[in-house]
């Protein structure tokens, strides 16, 4: 069993602050060039539902709602591509040639809060300036906005990656990218690994599985016999990312030999 703390140790940190889904626009099957559907994002509990592929981070957003939108009613948005968005594999572009704008809303259930907490940048093609990507709430409050973003040529594998201030959150919020007066260059602005949580979190179940008073070898035996399956059960999926993993491991080595409250 000191293998068993000494693993907990390591991995507690992991355990306990990874809390967001993450958009990673990976879809089963989708050509470059297709619309994705408008339900990718919505309410993810799983890290595959049907085609649909997601980031968890040890963290699931049941309460979220998800939905894209380009600035004109003609727009091809979100319009998926796998590569040469600098480093990025999968994205969400606009495959609209001169449309001035698109968006990325996310909306909460009542008496629950999103947060938005990253996402990364790319481009396709020859370098270029987004004139503004910024971050609003339902009033129309700026949480977050910065203009003249510079993105490097396709060929300079590095994309641009933003993390959010703390108070980006609300109970919706809308992410929008500038194109104006890009022209045809306007699809080359990618968005992928869109990070963002909700609160209140989904309540943990607790680490005690067979409920005996004490987390010990027979809670431990419950996750191996469920080891990686997709999805988890409910009762044993301790971390809350609908599979058995690490994460859950080091979650319940954390109260090992103790009764704890969760």
């Amino acid at each position: 069993m000191k293998k068993l703390t000494v693993l907990a140790l390591f991995l507690m940190p992991v355990a306990a602050e990874l809390n967001a889904a993450v958009l990673t626009f990976d879809i089963s099957g989708l050509p470059n060039g297709y619309i994705i559907s408008n339900d990718y994002g919505d309410r993810v509990s799983c890290s595959q539902i049907g085609n649909f592929h997601y980031g968890l981070e040890s963290g699931v957003t049941p309460n979220i709602t998800v939905t894209y939108a380009g600035d004109h009613t003609w727009s091809a948005f979100p319009t998926f591509w796998t590569t040469g968005y600098n480093d990025l594999y999968n994205v969400i572009e606009n495959e609209s040639d001169g449309d001035t704008g698109y968006q990325v809303i996310f909306q909460a259930d009542p008496n629950v809060i999103v947060q938005l907490k990253s996402f990364d940048v790319g481009n396709w093609g020859g370098q270029l300036n987004v004139p503004e990507i910024r971050v609003t709430n339902s009033d129309g409050t700026i949480l977050f906005q910065t203009t003249n973003v510079t993105l490097p040529a396709s060929s300079v594998k590095q994309h641009v990656h933003f993390d959010m201030p703390p108070d980006v959150r609300g109970t919706k919020l809308i992410l929008r990218v500038d194109t104006t007066n890009l022209g045809g260059a306007s699809d080359n602005i990618g968005l992928d690994n869109i990070c963002f949580s909700q609160d209140p979190p989904v309540p943990r179940p607790s680490v005690d599985i067979d409920n005996n008073g004490i987390v010990d070898l027979n809670d431990l035996i419950y996750l191996i016999e469920y080891w990686l399956v997709l999805p988890a059960p409910v009762n044993l999926d301790v971390v809350v990312d609908c599979r058995i993993d690490l994460n859950d491991f080091a979650w319940l080595a954390s109260f090992w030999m103790t009764a704890p409250l969760l």
